[in-house]
């Protein structure tokens, strides 16, 4: 059952942080590129934080 059909939510931002000094696990890298690319349609052009 969808509630509030008329009014949808307002697109959010997903922001992943983690150090940079350390050395990232392979698993930890592998998650992350997996979000960005599931999340890469919602994306916009001016999106620059993402760094592989």
């Amino acid at each position: 059952m969808e509630v509030l059909s008329r009014f949808p939510p307002l697109p959010s931002p997903v922001s992943l942080l983690y150090p940079h000094n350390r050395q990232m696990s392979p698993r930890v890298r592998v998650f992350i590129d997996w979000l960005a690319e599931l999340f890469k349609p919602a994306s916009t052009s001016s999106s620059q934080h993402y760094d592989q």
